[in-house]
This record gives structure tokens, C-alpha cells and sequence, in this order.
């Protein structure tokens, strides 16, 4: 991937299942970047799970990336912000990279 973070953007229904709904490979990793992909594909969530906007994102997990956090903050202010499981895992492991280059993102709608 030569040093590019690929982003994953999904969301689990209600039975838990997880579904991605876009794909990206960024060049930086800036909170534009992040900001505009949310903003890309937040219709299509709700399209997706064919929701109104009244069901609104409860919680977003990411890394621990501040472009992430401040994309997710300004996109969802309503939503916690916690940290993902398999970054808290690895971080916590001998075999963590710093320099992870995968990112998700999984964002919760609410029943």
C-alpha cells in the first residue's frame, strides 16, 4: 500500500453483522480527509439501513488518530467516541506497529 492508509467505513446492524459501505485510500491523514468521507457516505449509511435521520449515531469507534477523533466529533457530535478493540489489543502487544495503516471505522445506529 506504499505507506497509504486504507479506510474502511461500516456499521453493524442490528443483529450485529458488520457491513462496509465504502472504501478509501487517502494520501494524508488529515481530518479533511476523514470529514469528507464522512460526510461522503453518511447518506448512504442511512440509505443503506433505510433509516431516518432522526436514528442518529450512538457510538463511533476509531484508533486513537486526533483526524479521526475531530472528524468524528465534528460529524457526530452526539456520538462517544471510543477506542477500537483491536487498536487497544495490538497497542497493548509486543507486535504493535505505530504506524498502523489500517483504519476503521464502525459506526452504530441505534435500533
Amino acid at each position: 500500500m506504499s505507506g497509504h492508509p486504507l479506510i474502511l467505513y461500516g456499521a453493524n446492524d442490528r443483529l450485529g453483522s458488520f457491513h462496509i459501505i465504502a472504501v478509501a485510500i487517502t494520501s494524508h491523514e488529515r481530518e479533511e480527509d476523514y470529514t469528507k468521507l464522512l460526510t461522503t457516505v453518511d447518506s448512504a449509511i442511512l440509505y443503506h439501513f433505510q433509516v431516518n435521520r432522526e436514528r442518529t449515531v450512538r457510538v463511533a469507534l476509531a484508533d486513537e488518530a486526533i483526524a479521526i477523533r475531530n472528524a468524528f466529533a465534528a460529524h457526530f457530535p452526539q456520538a462517544i467516541i471510543c477506542n477500537c478493540a483491536v487498536h487497544l489489543v495490538l497497542k497493548s502487544s509486543n507486535i504493535y506497529v505505530p504506524t498502523c495503516y489500517v483504519h476503521i471505522f464502525l459506526v452504530y445506529l441505534t435500533h
